[in-house]
């Protein structure tokens, strides 16, 4: 499936079960695209439409196959491309109640995109939030080759002064006190990338906000019973709150 998004076009992949009634519209991470890491993303799609949840991933702009480029993203412009897809997504899909994923960065698009809401949202699930994404970035920026007007070419990817500036000047706890509706955070206890102490003060931040810690489950939920695990608590979360 494509969008066009401010003369972008937006790459994305959907899974519609026969009489699905529910939707989820997964957000990918820092670096990732609507597969993600060793094709999480496709997974987790996979079993959700086993349990007859329709699901909904795009690239973001500058990542994957959308337009854009890297050195462009910020958090403020994934959160309203977050808003577009759920409204463009709402009004050709009107079936279905709709719910909102997000994972590590995506996560922090999420929450600040469900702040604003287009359509009416049923649940939010979370899985590793990187809170700590201003010091991920400037590490990652730290490791890359310094290029003109204070870009870094990490990995092949250039990082970009606007997400730097962006978050040094973005508290991640802002206005989630504002959060009305279902939110699940979930994270693993041996996440390497985002510590599971990040994600703790989103406990006091968002109104009755459940928070989970599995054991030994790292960042990328790198393990297939991880996966499924996962992937079955957000069809459970998502099929509790499917009539709010």
């Amino acid at each position: 499936m494509q969008l066009d998004w401010q003369g972008k076009t937006l790459a994305g992949s959907i899974d519609v079960p026969a009489g699905a009634t529910q939707g989820l519209l997964l957000l990918h991470g820092f670096t990732g695209n609507r597969l993600e890491f060793t094709y999480f993303f496709v997974e987790l799609s996979r079993r959700l439409a086993e349990r007859g949840i329709a699901t909904f991933r795009f690239d973001f702009p500058g990542c994957g196959e959308s337009d854009g480029e890297f050195a462009d993203i910020t958090l403020a412009q994934q959160a309203l491309v977050t808003r577009f897809l759920l409204r463009e997504l709402a009004a050709r899909y009107p079936q279905l109640g709709w719910h909102l994923f997000g994972f590590s960065m995506g996560g922090r698009a999420a929450m600040l995109a469900a702040q604003e809401l287009p359509v009416p949202l049923r649940s939010l699930s979370l899985a590793a939030p990187a809170l700590n994404l201003a010091s991920v970035v400037a590490q990652a920026a730290a490791q890359g080759e310094s290029l003109p007007d204070g870009r870094s070419d990490f990995l092949g990817m250039e990082i970009g002064l606007a997400l730097v500036n962006e978050l040094t000047q973005l508290d991640p706890l802002a206005g989630l006190h504002t959060l009305r509706l279902p939110v699940l955070i979930v994270h693993g206890g041996a996440d390497a990338a985002v510590p599971p102490q990040e994600t703790l003060p989103l406990q006091a931040a968002i109104p009755h906000a459940l928070r989970e810690e599995w054991p030994g489950v790292d960042h990328t939920f790198s393990r297939r019973p991880w996966r499924m695990r996962l992937a079955d608590r957000l069809a459970q979360w998502v099929e509790l709150h499917a009539a709010e």
